[in-house]
């Protein structure tokens, strides 16, 4: 059972943070495989990189994940608010929970509750068919003392078209406040990131992005 603060922690209230094998915090995909496996994954995804994160489909693993360096824990609702992961949590190691998002909202309130120190994320899955992070979501879930992540899940189609969705999409999610985000290579990540970014520095001061505008009080009830 972790016991202290994780060596490298997934500051997701800081820049937004890439999930991935090239992304900010290497997510390691333990999935089915056994305990010396997920270690072994985790060294070799932790050389030469700050900070590794553990995928996982079962809490069995948990404890072994934190103590291999893992900074932040990929897990689905049924594994969220299990007596490991809220250990892990309250030694400050990140979660994110990813699946349907009642059932994630569920255990990301749990988390919070049980007094999480490391930082709760709740990924939706961004489609075509299934539209894009609301602005509302965000400003429920920053009261609420978690966060919104998104992993974007494109259409099939000719490379053009699916890297104009991507693009798109990505700038609506980080526009709307998303913290993580999956799917999308490193390059177009920062790409997309770093216009974000320049087009902030250049608004005049303040004025707010409209993008960002917190729905009214009547709307959150």
């Amino acid at each position: 059972m972790p016991a202290s603060l994780p060596p490298n922690p997934a500051a997701v209230s800081g820049r937004p943070l890439l999930l991935g094998a090239d992304g900010d915090v290497r997510l390691v995909d333990g999935a089915g495989v056994d305990a010396a496996t997920l270690v072994a994954r985790l060294a070799e995804a932790g050389r030469g990189h700050g900070v590794v994160g553990a995928a996982l489909d079962a809490p069995a693993l948990v404890a072994d994940a934190v103590a291999a360096g893992a900074a932040l824990l990929h897990l689905d609702p049924l594994s969220g608010a299990t007596d490991e992961v809220l250990a892990a949590a309250a030694a400050g190691v990140a979660v994110v929970v990813t699946g349907d998002l009642a059932a994630a909202e569920q255990a990301a309130l749990d988390l919070v509750g049980a007094g999480a120190t490391g930082p709760v994320v709740v990924e939706l899955a961004v489609t075509v068919e299934r539209g894009l992070v609301d602005a509302e979501l965000v400003w429920r879930a920053t009261a609420a003392g978690w966060h919104v992540g998104a992993v974007l899940r494109p259409a099939y189609g000719p490379a053009a078209e699916v890297a104009g969705w991507e693009i798109g999409a990505l700038t609506q999610v980080l526009r709307a406040g998303a913290r993580t985000v999956r799917g999308v290579s490193a390059a177009r990540f920062h790409r997309v990131l770093a216009v974000l970014e320049a087009v902030d520095g250049a608004r005049a001061p303040g004025r707010p992005d409209p993008a960002l505008a917190e729905p009214t009080a009547g709307r959150l009830r």
